[in-house]
């Protein structure tokens, strides 16, 4: 359920429920049963944990960031960034004890990596080696913090086209920025 805007508590059918839970990704029917979504999510929240690496990392200049790494439980890892210069810099290992956890029959352990805010702004890349040899790689995206609005030329004023995309819709979309269309 949710509470509206006038405060009142608004109750949500389970039909709604599981066709949200289906379009986030979750392996769910409308003839799904409570064990059923249950495991789904299980399954859904083990994802990250089956990857090495994420998919994709982006964080702000100027702040540093963590990055967890997922192995097999009691393996070793290290982590390198390889700056889009080609240099590369060896990322330091976080005092973070998370347990470990079973994925898939086999128990899996992270550890964690501090990625300095002072890397430059680009994309670069994540190169994971493990206990084996084993090596995986993911992009990283640093981006600025803020972007500075542009100066105006000459001290002129300029004029341009806004559209609130909230609002763009068709008979093809709900209207909530979905952009079906």
């Amino acid at each position: 359920g949710f509470w509206d805007w006038y405060g009142n508590r608004r109750d949500v059918s389970a039909e709604s429920l599981l066709k949200v839970l289906g379009a986030l990704g979750v392996d769910v029917t409308p003839d799904s049963t409570v064990g059923d979504v249950d495991a789904a999510l299980a399954r859904t929240e083990d994802d990250p944990w089956r990857q090495t690496l994420p998919d994709c990392r982006v964080v702000r200049h100027g702040a540093d960031a963590e990055i967890p790494v997922h192995v097999p439980h009691g393996a070793w890892v290290t982590l390198t960034c390889v700056l889009e210069d080609g240099t590369s810099l060896a990322l330091d290992q976080l005092d973070r004890w998370v347990p470990p956890r079973v994925v898939d029959g086999a128990p899996r352990g992270r550890a964690t990596f501090r990625i300095p805010g002072t890397l430059p702004l680009g994309w670069h890349r994540l190169i994971a080696t493990l206990e084996g040899g084993a090596v995986y790689s993911a992009p990283l995206v640093v981006a600025p913090a803020r972007l500075e609005p542009p100066v105006l030329v000459d001290g002129k004023r300029h004029w341009g086209v806004s559209a609130q995309l909230y609002s763009v819709r068709s008979r093809a979309s709900w209207g909530m920025g979905d952009f079906a269309d």
